[in-house]
This record gives C-alpha cells, sequence and structure tokens, in this order.
C-alpha cells in the first residue's frame, strides 16, 4: 500500500468523529466511500475509509497504537482509568502484544466458542424479542451486549452481575471517543474504578 502524504489526501464530505451523532448515518457514510479510501477531516487528522485501506494499514509495519496506550498514561488520573486503557491489548506494539495476545487466545478457542454457540443464540434471541413495537435498534440492543455477556461468561462471571458489567463498560466507554462528551469524563473514570473494585473480588474469591 502506497502511503500518501496528508496533504494530497480528500478533504471528507462529513467529518467522521460526527458519525454517531448523526440520527441515520448510512447516506453519510456512502458519501465518504465515494470520496476515496482514505479521506483527512476538516481538523487534519487522516480517516481510512475501505475494508481494504483498513486492513492495509493495520497490518503495515510503519503503523502502531501504541502511541494511544502512551496518550491515555499522560492524560489520565493514576488510578483504575489510566491502568485499563492505557494497557490494553488493541493499544499494545510488539512484543508486548504477541505475548498478551497468546495468553487470551488459549481461552478463546474454536473449541470453547462452538460450545457456547447454543447459549449465545438464545441470548440473541431475547435480546431481540424486548422491543414492544416489533422494532429494535440491533447496535444498541444486540451489537452492545451480546459479546459482551459471552465474553462475560468465558470469564466465568456469573449471569447476574452481567448488566452491571455492560453498564460500566457504556459508561467507560466516552474516554474512547475522539472527543469525550463534556461531564463524561469524571464518571467515566469512577466507572473505571467500580469495574476494577469488582475484578479484585473475583480474584480474591477464586
Amino acid at each position: 500500500m502506497a502511503l500518501r502524504p496528508l496533504g494530497e489526501l480528500p478533504l471528507a464530505p462529513v467529518d467522521p468523529s460526527t458519525l454517531p451523532s448523526l440520527p441515520d448515518m448510512r447516506d453519510a457514510i456512502a458519501a465518504l466511500h465515494r470520496s476515496g479510501p482514505i479521506v483527512r477531516s476538516t481538523s487534519g487528522t487522516p480517516f481510512a475509509v475501505s475494508h481494504d485501506a483498513n486492513d492495509a494499514l493495520l497490518r503495515h509495519s510503519a503503523f502502531g497504537t501504541g502511541a494511544i496506550g502512551r496518550s491515555f498514561a499522560d492524560t489520565l488520573p493514576m488510578g483504575p482509568a489510566r491502568s485499563e486503557l492505557a494497557y490494553r491489548i488493541n493499544f499494545l506494539d510488539p512484543p508486548d502484544h504477541p505475548r498478551v495476545r497468546s495468553l487470551i487466545s488459549r481461552s478463546f478457542t474454536t473449541r470453547r466458542v462452538n460450545e457456547l454457540r447454543p447459549e449465545i443464540a438464545e441470548l440473541a434471541r431475547r435480546l431481540v424479542a424486548v422491543a414492544p413495537d416489533g422494532e429494535v435498534s440491533l447496535r444498541t440492543s444486540l451489537a452492545h451486549p451480546l459479546p459482551s455477556s459471552v465474553i462475560a461468561t468465558m470469564l466465568g462471571i456469573d449471569v447476574r452481575h452481567h448488566e452491571r458489567l455492560r453498564d460500566w463498560t457504556h459508561r467507560v466507554n466516552p474516554l474512547l471517543d475522539i472527543a469525550a462528551p463534556a461531564g463524561s469524563r469524571d464518571d467515566a473514570i469512577a466507572a473505571s474504578g467500580d469495574f476494577a473494585g469488582f475484578i479484585e473480588d473475583v480474584i480474591e474469591e477464586r
């Protein structure tokens, strides 16, 4: 994949950072795809739009995510939120990333996932069946709670705690946004502390 100078990239017709706030982002995403595989926002930030461009960037040896982890370490106060975000696996570069990934992959095996397939299917059915008017937002009702509950199950977390885990995840997520909404930072840091306390209790119990 040939890398182009930032100034040569086409200007995005829609700032990608605003996509989550749009009531219907399909037209905006379609416009981004028509602009090119990689575009720059009005702030000058480059964005990979197409699947092929993202795949090429993720595999390119010149790119890494360690700088993101370091930025969290620099901007967050000492405590669970800083540790959780600065050292999470998707913000690690080699050699740390392969080391941590090898540990995780021992639990997330094809065999284990297949064993959970009936339980996952039943959970998905329950999640999409709760809409009283027959309509459901797959992003809100399925895309977030389903993998969250499955991961919690694989970690051996009792089902009665799954909703709490999803709530903590939802509250911490603003720290990962390009621009965290006003007032959400303190709540996200508090949620991370609550989650860390819960995990410490689980570890102590085991």
